[in-house]
């Protein structure tokens, strides 16, 4: 335990803190952005002053912690937001889960050029996840213990590093739960990674290494001793690195490691699972943007990739310099 809560975590739905941004430019004829987030979302609330803003009184909103306006707006009018096409590249794989599935093909977007895209409950509509309300005040997907969605194969190579980064919530007690698995059960040993949580609600994840002495599977366990919250929000993080470790972390904070001399894991078979390893495991809980990066994150990194909407003083806004 750390804090009042187990993983150094303040609940999301407790008071709000307020955050400003004001850019160079600022507004005109007071003229602002206001994003205003809905008590029952996560986080922070925050106010943005953007660079021209809106004129003439108008005000230009951004939902969902869309941070960079480009233009502004005039007379009451709204900005829009451009995001670039690659800028996901980089990742395996980078899955929102904030769509409405039914079991059809390709529901689920692979926001990468990948485009590794899911499908839930293996095309059984009963056994596809519900949207739900999340983090970020987006959409996250409501697992009751039967529900998954499967991808394709990643390219990940046996013998290369990856990191597996999520948002998760659980619902009970006393169940196994997987949120994220690569490779599954047609063939023994396909497998190669799997990430969730204990029958007691602790992290945990396994890997499917090639034993350096005897070459055949050996599967290795990390395990955390502290245990989520039902209930609450958190930022997960496993990070496989061969020959090194395998680590585990909640909101940017170590909290398992296991030392693993094992430089590959089994040859991958088949593609991975959100909410089900092999033919179980299945989660009672949230899930939400899955990301999947074929290198080591470090801590900063995780922390950063945490704290960046989840803390109100990770920016820190100076008077504006002319150069």
């Amino acid at each position: 335990m750390f804090g009042a809560y187990p993983f150094g975590l303040v609940p999301f739905n407790s008071t709000p803190t307020y955050s400003y941004f004001a850019t160079s430019g600022g507004a005109v004829a007071s003229g602002s952005v206001t994003l205003t987030i809905p008590p029952e979302c996560a986080c922070n609330l925050f106010v943005f002053v953007s660079s021209g803003g809106a004129v003439a009184s108008g005000s230009a909103i951004f939902p969902n912690f869309s941070l960079s306006p480009s233009g502004g707006a005039v007379a009451s009018g709204s900005a829009e937001i451009e995001v670039l096409g690659d800028v996901f590249d980089g990742y395996s794989a980078f899955w929102l889960l904030n769509e409405s599935g039914t079991g059809s093909a390709d529901e689920y977007r692979d926001l990468t050029r990948s485009e590794f895209h899911g499908q839930g409950g293996g095309g059984n509509p009963t056994w596809t996840p519900t949207l739900d309300s999340g983090v970020f005040c987006r959409g996250s997907q409501a697992l009751d213990g039967k529900q998954y969605i499967r991808f394709p194969q990643d390219h990940i190579l046996p013998t290369q590093a990856f990191t597996v980064t999520l948002w998760a919530k659980v619902s009970t007690s006393y169940r196994y739960g997987t949120w994220f698995s690569r490779g599954f059960d047609s063939t023994p040993n396909t497998w190669v990674f799997q990430f969730g949580h204990s029958y007691l609600n602790q992290l945990t994840a396994q890997v499917n290494t090639v034993s350096p002495t005897t070459g055949l599977a050996e599967p290795q366990y990390a395990l955390a001793a502290s245990k989520l919250e039902k209930d609450r929000w958190y930022h997960i993080a496993a990070v496989w690195n061969p020959g090194d470790s395998l680590k585990l972390y909640a909101n940017g904070v170590l909290h398992a490691s296991k030392s693993i001399a094992a430089t590959s894991l089994q040859p991958l078979g088949n593609g991975s699972y959100v909410g089900r390893f092999n033919t179980g495991q299945t989660p009672t809980g949230n899930i939400q943007e899955v990301r999947l990066f074929p290198g080591v994150r470090d801590p900063a990194w995780l922390l950063a990739e945490y704290r960046s909407v989840c803390s109100s003083d990770f920016l820190t806004i100076g008077e504006e310099e002319i150069l």
